[in-house]
């Protein structure tokens, strides 16, 4: 049994009440945190380890020790007993649950008319590092995939390699991207990294760039 696959399967086939599913995670909330800022999938708990990094104009945000103004709060976080991350509310925009099986997670965005709108899949080394990270968006009818984008990391003692990979729908025909960024790692940060396009399979030109912000690279456990 595939908790991820078949759970898609009766997403897609509408055998899955989200609505209900949202509430029934929203009644195992025990404590909320808030974001500010964020403007990339979940803000400050993106899964993302680098997309802020190499991704123009988006913000994790920070995490505020009371509710912010509307106008600065972005996201709004759920966490159950096990302190478990399983409900954000994504403002003015979607509501999205989570589910946990083990080493993946698996999230349902909710949009204002209760239809589900995106499924976000992540998966986990035996470290609790993320390893794929895969963003699935419906049609409005929430039947079919038109868009999606994956992410997958690889961790050396001195590299971290993210690939990330987008597919998407248009009049009947499927266009694929292909990105590869490799980061270095310097007392356990990531510093440096190219960006490397391919195109039709073929490598492009690798350009060099420097993190601009800290971030910590997940230790082994």
């Amino acid at each position: 049994m595939d908790f991820v696959r078949d759970y898609m399967r009766a997403l897609l086939a509408k055998e899955i009440d989200v609505a209900a599913a949202l509430q029934k995670q929203r009644s195992q909330v025990v404590y909320q945190q808030y974001c500010a800022g964020g403007t990339i999938h979940r803000g400050y708990y993106c899964p993302s380890l680098t997309e802020d990094l190499w991704l123009g104009n988006t913000k994790r945000g920070r995490l505020c020790k009371k509710r912010p103004s509307e106008e600065r709060l972005s996201h709004i976080y759920g966490f159950d007993a096990a302190e478990r991350l399983i409900v954000v509310e994504h403002m003015h925009c979607s509501k999205e649950y989570i589910l946990y099986d083990t080493g993946v997670t698996l999230g349902v965005e909710i949009d204002n008319a209760n239809n589900a709108s995106a499924v976000n899949i992540c998966r986990y080394d035996v470290n609790g590092r993320i390893q794929i990270y895969e963003c699935y968006f419906l049609t409005p009818k929430a039947d079919q995939v038109f868009y999606m984008t994956r992410e997958t990391f690889r961790y050396l003692p001195d590299q971290v390699i993210d690939n990330w990979y987008r597919e998407m729908e248009y009049e009947g025909e499927w266009f694929h991207e292909h990105y590869r960024y490799v980061f270095s790692v310097e007392d356990g940060y990531l510093t440096d990294y190219t960006a490397e396009r391919f195109y039709h399979g073929r490598r492009g030109v690798k350009v060099p760039y420097r993190a601009t912000k800290k971030r910590k690279v997940p230790p082994c456990k």
